[in-house]
């Protein structure tokens, strides 16, 4: 993959997500494979002593990205069951996002609808680290409201023209 497609993938992934915690080859067999075993201390003090690799990584070439799915491999085998799905949702978006080809489409619209269904996983991670580690991961962006619904009420009095 070149400097230039990776570049540009990280790009598209920071703008459809701007999450990016999103931003980041191992694949779903990750959540079959806990080495370490979930830790929940451990991947707490990971996350505080670097949140900015988390949330919005710095990913210009080749070796970059290897470095940030590596991290995120590490994460998830510490992560806690509460969040492991959904940190493997993030994984996969970057690798999804990693894989683009900017000349084609189908790889350009999968990588965005990758990145849409992984905007609730990175809201459930911000509030769990948030939560149970003390980390404030920031305000996480989202195209899409993930939150309750709020039904917006008529004033009174007020009669609809018609």
């Amino acid at each position: 993959m070149s400097t230039m497609t990776t570049v540009t993938t990280v790009t598209t992934v920071r703008t459809v997500t701007v999450v990016t915690a999103l931003v980041l080859s191992a694949g779903l067999s990750l959540g079959c494979s806990r080495d370490e075993g979930s830790d929940a201390e451990r991947f707490c003090g990971e996350v505080a002593a670097d949140p900015v690799a988390l949330v919005s990584p710095l990913i210009t070439d080749q070796e970059q990205l290897s470095a940030t799915i590596s991290h995120y491999e590490m994460l998830i085998r510490l992560a806690p069951v509460d969040i492991e799905s959904e940190m493997m949702r993030i994984l996969v978006a970057i690798e999804t996002a990693a894989a683009v080809d900017p000349q084609d489409e189908e790889t350009v619209q999968t990588a965005a609808l990758t990145a849409y269904a992984s905007e609730a996983a990175a809201v459930r991670i911000a509030e769990w680290v948030s939560a149970w580690c003390g980390v404030d991961l920031g305000p996480v962006t989202t195209i899409t409201p993930h939150g309750p619904a709020v039904i917006p009420q008529p004033s009174s009095g007020t009669v609809p023209a018609g």
